[in-house]
């Protein structure tokens, strides 16, 4: 543990000395990024999906191919077509200083380094999703994946030093201690993803060095009947996202909200 803790801070410094004395990434730049992402992950989905297989002992192929492959790979593609328009400055109303000749922009900079931890839920996607978009807006980042996914969190740490320098893109390993020194780090920008109890920890974590954190949480998800729904299509749907990925889906429902009347229909859809 001693040993992953002191790998974090030598890759976070490194990854702030390489950023302060690196340039804004360029275009190219930031898409030579997120294509080495992309070739990571099509390079690799049947390593990606046997370490999945073997943390999960269960889960199936396609699910892995739907929750944990595809979804970078298509926000890569979305990436790759809007990045020239979000780096182009934009132009604003300079108000009453216009008769100055004062002009006014919004130009979008990068932070610095970014702390990226994902869930064990989809560790893979929900590790990327985030790097892609702070690569791709001119950061360095570092992933922090699940203690609970070992072997996925071992892959994964293994693929990214193959396609990418440690002061670009990293990801580090470990239990909860490691987890807390992760949190405790002065980031430019934290991002974690998981349950809201952890997250109040996170935050109460990353309010001591005024760190900017984004926090994806998981809840209660209730599922809502109108009076004028299709109760069959509606059990149905709610059925499915219910048994999705074994119920591991922030959005798989909890409980269900309907006109009383609609109760036993709905119950005897459900059971069908």
């Amino acid at each position: 543990m001693e040993n992953q803790i002191s790998e974090l801070e030598r890759v976070f410094t490194l990854q702030k000395n390489a950023y302060r004395a690196s340039h804004m990434a360029s275009y190219r730049e930031r898409i030579d990024r997120i294509d080495r992402i992309e070739r990571l992950t099509r390079n690799n989905i049947d390593k990606i999906t046997d370490a999945l297989q073997s943390d999960f002992g269960s889960r199936s192929r396609d699910w892995i191919f739907t929750a944990d492959i595809f979804p970078q790979l298509s926000h890569v593609k979305k990436v790759k077509k809007n990045l020239r328009k979000w780096m182009r400055r934009e132009r604003k109303s300079s108000g009453l200083m216009s008769v100055t000749g004062q002009r006014t922009y919004i130009v979008n900079e990068p932070l610095g380094v970014v702390g990226i931890m994902s869930p064990f839920n989809a560790p893979v996607s929900l590790a990327f999703d985030p790097a892609i978009d702070a690569l791709v807006a001119g950061n360095r980042a570092m992933i922090k994946i699940s203690e609970s996914t070992p072997r996925t969190a071992e892959l994964i740490k293994r693929l990214v030093a193959e396609y990418f320098p440690e002061e670009e893109l990293a990801v580090i390993t470990g239990g909860v201690e490691v987890s807390k020194a992760f949190t405790s780090q002065p980031w430019d920008l934290l991002f974690f993803t998981g349950g809201s109890e952890v997250g109040k920890h996170i935050l109460a974590a990353t309010a001591k060095n005024l760190t900017p954190t984004i926090l994806e949480l998981g809840g209660k998800s209730p599922c809502v009947i109108l009076d004028d729904a299709d109760v069959k299509s509606a059990a149905a749907k709610i059925g499915l996202i219910r048994m999705t990925n074994a119920g591991q889906v922030c959005i798989s429902g909890d409980y269900v909200l309907l006109p009383e009347d609609k109760l036993e229909t709905f119950i005897a859809e459900a059971q069908s």
